[in-house]
């Protein structure tokens, strides 16, 4: 197991040959990052998993679930990918239906799209409390890893115009027949 750390995170990272930085909190970020590198995209674009975590405390809400449980650390870990690049205006309703599409085929739905920032990006949650299975955060890693090789270059292509959502919705329709 894995201290629910990211400093243990990364250092796992790197017996698995994956590397990655950790940013410190700041006036302008939260909390402590790490971000992992998969390399750059076929548009020459870092394409970055970045981890966060924060402890939880969840005996808030014993007396209201009625529970006599010991209390114990648990740790929420957020992996994000933010895509690199912006939807236009007149396709936002469009990436919005085909996100709906996509997320419905994964085995873990996690593709979300902000209207406010015009940004499409993964994320997907795990709560923990003793500790991270290795080879459960390389199965998260690698999953979120191959969604992207797999949409990145549909969301792009729908987010800026170059192809309807229809031919899109027809050709994920026939490769999952």
């Amino acid at each position: 197991m894995i201290q629910s750390t990211l400093k243990s995170v990364l250092e796992f990272l790197k017996t698995q040959e994956l590397d990655g930085e950790i940013v410190p909190k700041s006036e302008k970020i939260a909390l402590d990052i790490l971000y992992v590198s998969f390399g750059l995209d076929d548009q020459d674009r870092d394409v970055l998993i970045q981890i966060n975590m924060i402890e939880q405390d969840l005996s808030g809400h014993d007396t209201f679930i009625k529970t006599k449980l010991e209390p114990k650390k648990y740790h929420i870990i957020q992996f994000f990918l933010p895509f690199p690049f912006l939807v236009e205006d007149e396709h936002i309703a469009d990436i919005a239906r085909l996100i709906f599409v996509v997320n419905k085929s994964l085995i873990f739905p996690g593709y979300e799209f902000s209207e406010v920032d015009r940004a499409i990006y993964y994320r997907y949650i795990l709560m923990t409390s003793n500790g991270i299975d290795g080879r459960i955060l390389l199965q998260i890693i690698g999953a979120i890893s191959e969604f992207y090789e797999t949409f990145a270059d549909i969301f792009e292509d729908i987010a800026l115009g170059r192809c309807s959502l229809i031919d899109v919705v027809n050709e994920i329709k026939e490769s999952t027949k």
